[in-house]
């Protein structure tokens, strides 16, 4: 008896979803560059041409997991967003809510440490662009500019270097909760590490 309509829908969103599972794990355990279209078709058990009619390429995969965490994250951040928390604060919040979720699922263990991999090797101050939508991108930069008088966040040297402290922090993390689900304790207070990233406040706006 053929599949019903819905049913062929579920099976369809049943394969997608493996794939990406499949290949979340491929780039975050081989590196991006290391895999391809092919690699992520033989582990997800599905054919080379089958492959392409989800994703036209692994950009186009990398681009779904990256998504997947902006869903999350800009959902919290527009909670920040409504207390009116000035820059530097909000900023702390989102890297707290990175590490809670670190520690709350492997998955997104997984998705911390691809983005942070890909943000290391291709790295500009506004690559935060692929996690926030443009309405959280823009009260980002709108309270940097209020509170420290920056004109673009994205060439200030100082936030790029507090940026990049951090994401190699949590890459880090993410790479412990991998390899040791464990590991990570949720009640340690990661805070006093996490303003060492951000100590460079005081002089972003000379930047």
């Amino acid at each position: 008896m053929p599949r019903t309509f819905k049913e062929n829908e579920k099976v369809k969103e049943e394969r997608r979803n493996r794939i990406l599972n499949i290949s979340l794990k491929l780039f975050a355990n081989l590196g991006y560059e290391n895999v391809s279209m092919d690699m992520i078709a033989k582990k997800a058990k599905c054919s080379h041409g089958l492959m392409y009619h989800y994703f036209k390429d692994k950009n186009e995969i990398i681009m779904a997991h990256f998504d997947t965490i902006k869903s999350i994250l800009c959902a919290d951040a527009k909670k920040a967003m409504e207390n009116n928390e000035p820059g530097r604060d909000f900023l702390l919040n989102i890297f707290k809510l990175n590490i809670e979720y670190i520690n709350r699922s492997v998955q997104f263990a997984y998705y911390i440490y691809l983005f942070a991999d890909r943000a290391l090797d291709n790295f500009n101050a506004d690559i935060f662009k692929i996690l926030f939508d443009k309405e959280v991108d823009k009260y980002f930069k709108d309270s940097f500019k209020k509170e420290y008088g920056l004109v673009d966040v994205s060439k200030n040297k100082h936030l790029a270097q507090s940026f990049l402290l951090y994401i190699s922090f949590i890459k880090s993390l993410a790479e412990d909760k991998i390899k040791y689900p464990k590991v990570l304790s949720k009640d340690y207070d990661y805070t006093p590490i996490l303003l060492t990233f951000l100590e460079k406040g005081n002089n972003w706006k000379i930047c």
